[in-house]
């Protein structure tokens, strides 16, 4: 597996759009992990941070970089069934917090079943 779910972070004066606000997983199908792609940063942004408010549902959190396009990407889900709020905080060079937003994650093991239809 390994197929990700995009998230798109835009971020206009200092409020922080997430799109989806709520990302669908299915960690025994696919998608089953996460990129945040970064569209735009806050005004004097120096710094990123995910954190997550119980336990994070993957074991990684790195950086790829692809086509001149930096993404943050979180992998090896955890295989847990549940809802996981995070918060997402942009920084200024002094480690202030100049902007965040609380999306979050439903991981399910598989998608809905489809009704059979004559």
């Amino acid at each position: 597996m390994g197929q990700f779910a995009t998230v798109y972070v835009d971020c206009v004066e200092d409020k922080i759009t997430c799109s989806p606000d709520v990302v669908q997983l299915y960690h025994l199908k696919e998608p089953d992990s996460i990129q945040w792609v970064i569209n735009s940063c806050p005004e004097g942004a120096a710094g990123f941070q995910i954190s997550f408010r119980d336990e994070s549902p993957f074991t990684d959190i790195g950086v790829a970089l692809s086509g001149g396009v930096t993404k943050l990407v979180a992998t090896g889900n955890r295989m847990k069934k549940g809802y996981f709020k995070y918060t997402m905080r942009f920084f200024d060079a002094g480690g202030a917090v100049i902007a965040e937003v609380d999306p979050a994650i439903t991981d399910d093991p598989l998608p809905p079943a489809w009704p059979d239809y004559p």
